[in-house]
């Protein structure tokens, strides 16, 4: 009974803070539920997490053992801090999209927190479905609203509902109007002082361009935008003041082994997030109105438990499917061919296990399947991503693999 009081009183304290402070709450929140361990160096600092873990641990200070220890707790504390935000309509327009996508994934991989998980997501995907963002997009775009800083390419994805995203002739007419309006160019950007700006971001945007940016954990920009956001605009004031934000920068390159004298192009790097989000969006919401047995709305909501058993009954040809991958790391690891699906540099990838799950392994080497969107990514043992791709292509180029060398 005290716990579920000093939540609630917690939860009134955050309702409580300024709208940009909620969103940070919210974007922290979501992130900490999709990797606890891994977020947890992100957060601690904050004063929410700090609450939170006095109020589930009854310790002012946790270690990373209690945090894991705890990890369970800690994700239903969230995600009831989040209905009480949804409930009283405390989530901003810039975050609503990105959170619906999240707490959708969240649900297919927390079978723990499925019933709380269930009626977040019922709520969200039925405020989602009243939201059309495109023709005050397209007047906030005429105004000069955006183009000023870097960081905009996020707050305009973060407008794009699945809708839009799959409207070919509405994309085209806002890549022509971002272009004309000289929001995206051709100008080539240093990694250091596209990070410097982003550090630089003001406090009202952070929530929802981090938000926007976790979700597409196959960008290396995207990645770094993250980690920018989590090592210094996560920081509380008094911490910032006694850091250099270069240091904290040249951190975020060393630590993703980017060159500081590397560019980038926001032009290329907005397309690939664009085609990310379509990817994405492709997974259908939760069905709002389906009980705790999760049935399928017009047979295509996502199902977790039942993509296990449609798994089960084509394990023949699943099992066959694995042998060529592992047949095909081993070639990759030793050396004797290379991969050439869909392409990206080579890049150190960075996921909890959330998102992610191994369907075929050889010496460390890996390919995984992302449990949300079901593309591929093919890993080294160093977990540096070589390749990803739709399953069929990654498939295919196994098969071409093995072929060339049989």
């Amino acid at each position: 009974m005290d716990e579920i009081l000093t939540l609630n009183k917690d939860i009134e304290y955050y309702l409580s803070q300024k709208q940009s402070d909620i969103d940070k709450i919210v974007a922290g929140m979501t992130a900490l539920m999709s990797d606890v361990e891994g977020k947890y160096e992100a957060m601690k600092n904050q004063n929410w997490f700090k609450r939170m873990v006095k109020t589930v641990t009854g310790k002012n200070k946790a270690a990373v053992a209690d945090i894991l220890k705890n990890s369970l707790q800690l994700s239903a504390y969230c995600a009831k801090a989040l209905a009480a935000f949804i409930e009283r309509q405390k989530i901003s327009e810039g975050i609503i999209l990105n959170l619906g996508m999240q707490i959708n994934t969240l649900y297919a991989s927390h079978l723990d927190l499925k019933q709380i998980l269930h009626g977040i997501a019922s709520k969200l995907n039925e405020k989602i479905e009243c939201v059309d963002n495109f023709h005050i997009l397209i007047h906030e775009i005429n105004l000069g609203k955006f183009g000023q800083n870097y960081i905009d390419i996020y707050l305009i994805l973060a407008l794009l509902d699945k809708r839009m995203v799959d409207d070919d002739r509405k994309m085209v007419n806002l890549l022509k109007l971002l272009q004309e309006k000289s929001v995206l160019t051709d100008e080539k950007i240093n990694v250091e002082t596209y990070l410097l700006s982003v550090c630089d971001t003001q406090s009202d945007f952070v929530g929802s361009v981090y938000m926007e940016a976790l979700i597409h954990t196959e960008s290396l920009i995207a990645q770094m935008t993250v980690a920018a956001f989590e090592g210094w605009n996560f920081l509380p004031e008094s911490n910032r003041q006694l850091l250099e934000k270069k240091s904290v920068v040249k951190r975020v390159l060393d630590t993703l082994e980017i060159k500081r004298d590397a560019s980038l192009s926001l032009a290329v790097e907005y397309e690939q997030l664009l085609e990310n989000k379509r990817i994405i969006s492709k997974r259908e919401p939760l069905n709002p109105f389906s009980d705790a047995t999760e049935e399928k709305s017009n047979g295509d909501t996502y199902n977790f438990n039942e993509a296990h058993k449609d798994n089960k009954e084509s394990e023949k040809e699943e099992m066959k499917d694995e042998d060529i991958f592992i047949k095909g790391l081993k070639l990759l690891y030793e050396g004797n061919t290379i991969i050439s699906p869909k392409i990206n540099w080579a890049m150190r990838v960075q996921d909890g296990g959330v998102f992610w799950e191994d369907i075929a392994k050889y010496e460390g080497w890996r390919v995984q399947k992302n449990v949300a969107t079901s593309h591929l990514r093919v890993l080294t043992k160093e977990s540096r991503r070589i390749a990803w791709g739709f399953y069929s292509e990654l498939l295919e180029a196994f098969k071409d693999m093995i072929k060339t060398k049989s």
